[in-house]
């Protein structure tokens, strides 16, 4: 799980650096129309949970370490996990939707050439959003676990100290 949440680390890394780059784009380029301003909106609103999730992947990365399963670790914070859901429904979101507006764009105009690498590039922020949902689901889980397994170990400890 820890090269699965690397990788997610990564990818999200990808997908920030592209929408900074592209939002940055949009803004120099546009006369700032609505579309334009809704278009800024959403990549500011992407980029901003893409943050709290980048912030929640590196703090949750603890959960991972072998050696600390039976401490009881700190507590996520609860606007990281927000964040970590809102970004996976946001980039699969902005992903489908996107690949929708392509594919209406190809319907018109025909297939480019470098219309396969914007779909290869869609594809991976939707498998972002969908396995960072994943994640985020699993981790929950192995944290309950965790508390079980330390809850269970300090009655252990304290039967032991007490007969003692």
């Amino acid at each position: 799980m820890r090269v699965y949440k690397i990788i997610l680390i990564f990818i999200l890394a990808f997908i920030l650096l592209v929408m900074s780059v592209g939002a940055i784009g949009i803004y120099s380029a546009s006369n700032h129309n609505s579309d334009t301003k809704f278009m800024l909106l959403f990549a500011g609103i992407g980029i901003f949970v893409g943050l709290l999730a980048m912030w929640y992947h590196i703090v949750s990365f603890r959960y991972y370490r072998p050696s600390k399963r039976a401490v009881k670790a700190k507590k996520i914070p609860l606007i990281l996990w927000i964040g970590a859901i809102a970004s996976g429904v946001c980039y699969a979101f902005f992903g489908i939707l996107s690949a929708f507006g392509n594919i209406a764009a190809i319907s018109t105009r025909g297939m480019r050439a470098a219309d396969l690498p914007i779909f290869i590039a869609l594809a991976v922020i939707v498998l972002y959003g969908i396995f960072s949902i994943i994640e985020t689901s699993i981790l929950s889980k192995r944290i309950k676990k965790q508390k079980e397994e330390c809850n269970a170990q300090n009655e252990i400890d304290e039967i032991g100290s007490s007969l003692q």
